[in-house]
């Protein structure tokens, strides 16, 4: 297993740094070219939702992200100093149209898991989004 960690302020000005550092650590396995783009938009929708939810807009706090890449899978781990949330609730609120408010919906939808802990590590909350290699996805799809 491969760890990247990136420790960034809670600044929408840094969100361009880190999509282009992930997208960066993906083009180092191939394995994950076909879901880099899926991938590098749920970090950046959950990123966001840190910046803007969790930490309303205070660079003083940080945020943390821990990219896992195993050989048929990434974790990423994305980390804030927030109250919280309660996801269940959230994601059964399907957001109306409008301009905000479709974040962890279209996290869902863009990764094969998705996990939240309220507080976790060091008293952080934890979005932890996986996504599998795409040749993986082909295997389980032909087994059935």
């Amino acid at each position: 297993m491969k760890r990247i960690a990136i420790f960034f302020p809670s600044d929408v000005k840094f969100l361009r740094m880190v999509r282009e550092a992930a997208a960066r650590a993906l083009d180092l396995f191939p394995r994950f070219r076909e879901v880099k783009d899926d991938i590098i938009l749920a970090l950046n929708e959950a990123c966001t939702n840190a910046i803007r939810h969790a930490h309303n807009f205070d660079p003083s706090k940080e945020i943390e992200i821990e990219l896992k890449i195993e050989e048929d899978k990434i974790e990423i781990i994305v980390k804030d100093e927030g109250k919280g949330f309660q996801i269940d609730q959230i994601l059964q609120e399907i957001p109306e149209l409008s301009e905000s408010g479709y974040g962890l919906y279209l996290i869902r939808k863009l990764m094969d898991e998705v996990h939240y802990l309220r507080g976790g590590g060091k008293g952080k909350n934890e979005l932890k989004m996986i996504k599998r290699a795409e040749y993986e996805r082909e295997a389980n799809s032909h087994r059935g």
